[in-house]
């Protein structure tokens, strides 16, 4: 009868394993955002969501989704005291450089502008200077220009 048990549990074993599925992950803070009330939102709730912000950065340009960035710039321009996404800026000036397509470098731009970056932005007009894209360049521009007036 043990033979017959351990023989039955070998046999067994990896179609157990193989009918586990993998617990899904855990809803984006940004949703809870939509759902919650302002004030039901710790200093803990808005530490995860900066992490998760900046997480959902961390990956290959070209991989970097358009509502991340959206997000980005909401978040920064709504809760900027809330919120230290500045540390995003170094990522958000890769894409703006590495990007090819217009729409994607606009994103990354303004959520420099929204995060604060002024040393990347600067760096985003060095960049938009040496182009051919006069709307890219008049956007870098006028992003620059309205961080510094901010700062003034």
């Amino acid at each position: 009868m043990k033979r017959l048990t351990a023989l039955l549990t070998l046999l067994l074993l990896p179609n157990l394993a193989g009918a586990q599925i993998p617990v899904p992950a855990e809803a984006p803070l940004v949703n809870q955002y939509i759902a919650d009330t302002f004030e039901q939102r710790s200093d803990a709730w808005w530490k995860a969501l900066e992490s998760q912000l900046l997480l959902m950065l961390d990956r290959p340009v070209d991989q970097v989704h358009e509502v991340v960035l959206r997000n980005i710039i909401f978040f920064g321009h709504s809760h900027s005291d809330k919120l230290e996404l500045h540390k995003a800026s170094p990522k958000l000036l890769e894409i703006y450089k590495q990007r090819e397509d217009t729409g994607y470098r606009i994103l990354a731009l303004s959520a420099l502008h929204a995060v604060g970056g002024e040393e990347e932005l600067r760096e985003a007009f060095r960049i938009a200077r040496a182009e051919d894209s006069e709307r890219i360049f008049k956007m870098t521009r006028a992003a620059l220009a309205d961080l510094y007036s901010q700062q003034h």
